[in-house]
């Protein structure tokens, strides 16, 4: 057990050292070897020590540069898909086996930062519970005003998806405070949280079929809206989407 905590400590203050000096570099090396050191060592979830940690060296890791003047953006990215599967991997049992919101809520913004597919930053930041910056990002976007709300109707679907009621209306109010107009991506978003709230089953079936062409247009709604069916509503899918709905929100590979 000393061994084990003395590697975690080696690991953490040499890459935090790193930085400091400017070895951004270097010091993402070693700030994976402290995620290696947890997953050996089954290290367990503690937002005092381990949590901590990982968020430090983040933030350490987002202040630095590389050689060439350039934030380390494609290591971080690296660092929090290592350090979120672990989380995952270590709360199996737990309330989060989708692996620790913080640790997503990182990657969400990281990956905003890089540059990712706008999809990855939705799906993170939906998962790291942070419905206000998700809306705030996709404000930033750069996306046109439909592909925009496209996105805020598939995180309103995401939040449902994973039973989070609380941010979807949270995210939703502050996403429509921020637009000029709604749009139909909006306004079927208040719709469909409406009938989860009021636990109306026959109102929800009857909007997925009014509205099946705009949920249709995007795949990941069509998967989210069938996950929503079963959480709230009891609604049972066909057998060959469970795994479609089981790969939708998944943790990413650490490599």
């Amino acid at each position: 057990a000393g061994d084990g905590a003395k590697a975690q400590q080696i690991s953490k203050e040499g890459a935090l050292a790193l930085f400091s000096r400017g070895y951004a570099d270097s010091g993402a090396e070693m700030a994976m070897q402290l995620v290696e050191v947890y997953s050996s060592q089954d290290v367990s979830l503690d937002y005092e020590t381990s949590i901590a940690a990982i968020i430090e060296i983040d933030r350490a890791m987002a202040g630095s540069t590389l050689p060439d003047g350039e934030p380390p953006v494609v290591e971080r990215v690296r660092f929090l898909k290592a350090a979120l599967s672990w989380s995952a991997d270590v709360n199996e049992i737990g309330a989060y086996t989708l692996g620790d919101p913080r640790i997503h809520a990182l990657l969400g913004a990281s990956s905003w930062a890089a540059g990712d597919d706008v999809d990855v930053g939705v799906k993170h930041q939906v998962l790291g519970e942070v419905p206000d910056e998700l809306a705030a990002a996709l404000m930033n976007s750069g996306c046109g005003a439909l592909k925009r709300d496209g996105l805020a109707c598939r995180a309103v679907l995401q939040f449902l998806a994973v039973e989070n009621l609380r941010d979807a209306v949270s995210f939703l109010a502050t996403f429509r405070s921020l637009v000029e107009t709604d749009s139909r991506y909006t306004l079927f978003s208040a719709l469909i949280i409406e009938t989860c709230q009021h636990d109306a089953a026959a109102e929800f079936q009857e909007l997925t079929q009014t509205w099946a062409g705009l949920i249709e247009r995007d795949p990941a709604n069509k998967t989210a809206i069938r996950i929503v069916g079963q959480k709230f509503f009891g609604i049972q899918p066909p057998q060959d989407m469970m795994s479609a709905m089981l790969s939708m929100l998944a943790p990413p590979a650490s490599s």
